[in-house]
């Protein structure tokens, strides 16, 4: 999944998709001044949000020493003016951003930091152009302000001219995982990354910048978190986490001896709406003025000190040792622990109820002296870990009225349809906000809301019958949230009615909770036959939904997908074209020459293309196989022993065992042993490069910074390398590969942990440093492990592995979860399910099946163009297999299929080598 940064960002252009920042469409502002000053010779093209001008003579080098100016976005357009005729009598290549929307998007508070505060980038011929053009714009621009670009060091005596030493055309270099790095050459021609840094980092091989200083690593000016602040006063200890506005630090106040939080505001980067956008400083300090003016209440943290150090703010505040509200939901919600019972729900809500009625004690103190929050959400709670009570934090949207300009900053989910729709908070927004959170502490579903607020009540009533929610609790989120008509309520008539809920009492909860009852008691043939109907149906509708927002005339991808489309290629079964095609081909029988047309077209590059099953050449082949182009399958794939990147990573994600995966796939439809052989000198390469646990076999993964870890699962852990072997084994008959892969499975099953007396599951590593979330999905968690396991119990009928079965069941019994993608999501689940009812033979888990069925139903968006899913994070629609709307009719036709058998498998499974008997269906 990719950073929410870069997913806000792919959600500026298009209000239902995720799309590319190339399509947005900007105003003139800045080519006017353009135009006006350049002469007609010179070439301007765009890429992304940038206009790039050529001179006519000019050639741009590899690399080197190059500019950026930096500006506040209300100045870009005056800044122009002052630097481009420099630009142009120095016949300078250099490249500007679009408007001044795109420079306010690029000084804002979520622009990565690497690449944050530049407006210009230029591109010098050489070290006497450079310093010249250094001294000339560090001169036109001195009344000039602008954010301190991070990645670079100021030329002395500017605030806006900085630079760096990085690519000019940049190498590209494929990973396996589909992104591209673009990379510099050492003096001995070794590529390396080139890297925007949050900081200064020049290449090792460089020693002294144009101007002579050590180019060395540095302690830039404006890092805050290395030694002490405001006179030795507060003494940091750690960086908490960092953001294009400045960091977050704990230190010690060494008046009081007492922990404290530093939050830091850079100058010139704003945060807000356009329009209503606001200096992170100034938000700032109006924060620690609201804050001091709530300091008599004990519900939100106190400030200790306001303070500048160098150009930038501090405002120091007391410490809380303890979790976001949400986390605690998270970690101990029976909907999620599985622990559904009246006694787990009725203490689960005494403590929540607890923590609630202080959040709205807490917003009737502050509405009394006339502050309104407008932006709040689960991060502004914190919990004290020994005494649960309730802190806010991070007043940043918060106003008092009559005194503040509003932000016009919103969290969608939480945020009521009018602040949302205005941008000015009011106290009634407020308390939407609190009845949007009370509504997660059933279920966490805020993003999704976000995307499609009309879906709150359907969800509402369908847990309310699963679970057997109070009525009293539903009531009351639905009073806050239904926007029809005006709120009668305050916030002290919610603390008081919190109070008074019946639902932490286990009287007031069913004595069996609907939802507890196996899915075999509750699914009678009248219920599947009405349920099948609405499967096929929303099948029918995804069908026509793929279809229909196909768009042929674009490059740069073919469907409606993830941000990975345009991330890594358009064709790869993840994210692109071939995926899509894949589920079309199974559920229409049919891909439209349009579709085939679109797809031929693209030029395939197996050296610029990774080798890898989702994200690369093996699913590639393995789907236009499937589509009748097998000559054209095998040539892509028949030198991949050779491709550099097969042995990078031992996945089946985007690593060797995927590969060998579609090799198999080759040879079984078409006979041709060279791609079994391939198979097996992948297997052979496992076999030579497995670490050996205290119990099984592993591989180790590293990643683009080179970290080193763990993987658990079937994506990217030793689950999947175990699918891999035993289909290698089916196809070979070599022992060996089975003993390997039944060692890699062990190696995952090692590693399960029993959460409670009710369900045992996964962590995403082997390490709980590095990943300490369970998870049951089938990329990372049980629903994987078990796609393998059950193989493994069908193909060698181990009674050790068949136990196992029983005890990971459980964890994917589920009709809720946040997403209903195939990847990590619902539809995963379920396609895992019906894996065991085929493999292990447990039938009850097709009614397991039906139900986590009627859990994905619940998030079908009717659209004119058929039936649509929610795709990552739930923020847009997606047509994707991974994690969109394709995955989720992927697994929905086999359930409607499955009747006196259960269908195959289709996400890239190979079990028509396996030996007949293991479907125990």
């Amino acid at each position: 999944m990719y950073a929410m940064e870069t997913l806000y960002i792919y959600c500026l252009q298009h209000p239902r998709w995720f799309d590319s920042l190339s399509r947005y469409v900007p105003g003139g502002d800045h080519l006017a001044v353009y135009r006006d000053t350049m002469p007609r010779d010179w070439g301007l093209r765009r890429r992304g949000l940038w206009f790039i001008a050529d001179p006519p003579q000019g050639r741009l080098k590899a690399q080197g020493w190059k500019l950026h100016l930096s500006t506040r976005t209300e100045d870009s357009v005056r800044m122009l003016r002052e630097a481009l005729p420099i630009l142009r009598d120095h016949g300078a290549q250099f490249k500007f951003l679009l408007d001044p929307k795109a420079v306010s998007m690029v000084n804002g508070k979520i622009w990565p930091r690497g690449s944050s505060g530049k407006f210009f980038t230029i591109y010098p011929e050489d070290d006497d152009q450079f310093r010249s053009l250094a001294l000339e714009l560090s001169t036109k621009l001195k009344s000039f302000q602008g954010p301190y670009i991070l990645s670079d060091r100021r030329v002395e005596g500017s605030s806006v001219v900085h630079y760096r030493y990085g690519g000019f055309a940049g190498i590209p270099q494929v990973r396996s995982d589909g992104a591209v790095n673009l990379m510099i050459a050492a003096p001995d021609g070794t590529l390396v990354p080139d890297i925007r840094h949050p900081y200064w980092n020049a290449p090792e091989w460089v020693d002294v910048d144009p101007f002579g200083k050590p180019a060395g690593d540095i302690v830039d000016e404006n890092d805050a978190g290395e030694e002490e602040l405001l006179g030795g006063r507060f003494d940091v200890v750690e960086a908490l986490q960092f953001s294009n506005r400045g960091g977050v630090y704990r230190a010690i106040d060494s008046q009081t001896g007492l922990e404290v939080v530093i939050k830091e505001a850079r100058p010139h980067v704003q945060i807000g709406s356009p329009g209503m956008a606001q200096e992170c400083i100034d938000v700032l300090r109006k924060e620690h003025r609201l804050l001091a003016e709530l300091s008599d209440s004990p519900y939100f943290v106190t400030p200790a000190a306001i303070f500048d150090e160098w150009e930038h703010c501090f405002l120091a505040e007391e410490f809380v040792s303890g979790n976001q509200l949400s986390q605690i939901s998270i970690s101990s919600n029976p909907l999620y622990t599985q622990e559904l019972t009246p006694e787990h729900f009725s203490s689960y809500y005494t403590r929540m109820l607890g923590m609630f009625e202080q959040f709205a004690a807490a917003l009737e103190e502050a509405h009394a002296k006339g502050i309104v929050f407008g932006d709040l959400s689960w991060t502004n709670v914190l919990v004290e870990e020994d005494t649960d009570r309730v802190k806010l934090i991070d007043l940043d949207a918060a106003i008092q009225i009559g005194t503040d300009a509003p932000l016009g900053v919103h969290t969608k989910g939480i945020s009521s349809p009018e602040n949302m729709r205005t941008g000015v908070p009011t106290a009634q927004g407020d308390l939407y906000a609190l009845g949007a959170m009370l509504f997660g502490s059933i279920m966490l579903l805020n993003t999704y809301l976000g995307y499609r607020p009309e879906a709150l009540p359907s969800f509402l009533r369908e847990l309310q019958s699963d679970l057997g929610v109070p009525a009293d609790f539903v009531e009351l989120i639905s009073e806050l949230t239904d926007t029809s008509q005006p709120l009668r309520l305050d916030a002290g008539h919610v603390r008081t009615r919190l109070a008074a809920m019946s639902i932490t009492s286990a009287e007031n909860w069913p004595e069996t909770i609907p939802l507890a009852r196996p899915a075999s008691e509750t699914f009678d043939r009248d219920r599947v036959e009405q349920l099948r109907k609405r499967t096929k149906e929303t099948v029918e509708g995804i069908s026509k939904y793929l279809r229909n927002t196909a768009t042929t005339e674009r490059d740069d991808r073919l469907f409606p997908a993830d941000v990975g489309v345009f991330e890594t290629n358009p064709l790869g079964v993840a994210h692109g074209a071939l995926g899509v095609m894949h589920v079309l081909h199974h559920v229409d029988g049919e891909v439209s020459d349009q579709l085939r047309g679109w797809v031929l077209e693209r030029t395939i590059k197996p050296t610029g293309t990774p080798p890898g099953l989702y994200h690369g050449l093996g699913g590639i082949s393995w789907v236009l196989s499937e589509l009748g182009y097998t000559d054209y399958a095998k040539s892509l794939l028949t030198d991949i022993g050779d491709n550099p990147l097969l042995h990078n990573d031992h996945d089946v994600m985007h690593g060797s065992a995927g590969v060998g995966m579609a090799c198999l796939k080759l040879w079984h439809e078409g006979g041709d042993e060279h791609f079994l052989d391939v198979a097996r000198s992948i297997g052979d390469h496992l076999a030579s490069t497995a670490l050996k646990g205290t119990v099984g076999a592993y591989w180790e993964a590293t990643d683009a910074e080179g970290t080193v870890s763990t993987p658990l699962g079937y994506a990217y852990g030793s689950s999947g390398v175990a699918m891999f072997l035993l289909y290698l084994y089916a196809a070979g008959q070599d022992e060996a590969h089975l003993k390997l892969g039944r060692a890699a499975l062990d190696f995952e099953l090692s590693h399960a942990v029993e959460l409670n007396e009710f369900i045992t599951t996964f962590r995403g590593d082997a390490d709980p440093d590095r990943d300490a979330v369970f998870r049951g999905y089938w990329d990372r968690g049980t629903a994987g492990v078990l796609t393998a396991l059950v193989r493994y119990v069908a193909v060698t009928g181990d009674p050790e592995l068949e136990a196992w079965v029983d005890r990971l069941l459980p964890d994917i019994c589920r009709k809720y979860a946040v997403l209903p993608q195939l990847f990590h999501g619902l539809a995963g689940v379920g396609n895992a399910l019906l894996d065991v009812a085929q493999f292990a033979a447990r039938p009850e888990a097709v009614a397991e099946a039906w139900r986590t069925a009627e859990g994905i139903l619940l998030y079908g968006i009717d659209c004119p163009e058929g039936i649509a899913f929610p795709g990552e994070q739930a923020m847009r629609e997606s047509g994707d297999i991974s994690t969109g709307s394709a995955g989720v009719a992927l697994f929905l036709h086999r359930l409607a299929n499955s009747q006196e058998t259960v269908a195959p498998n289709l996400n890239f499974m190979l079990d028509e080598i396996l030996p007949r008997r293991v479907d125990r269906t």
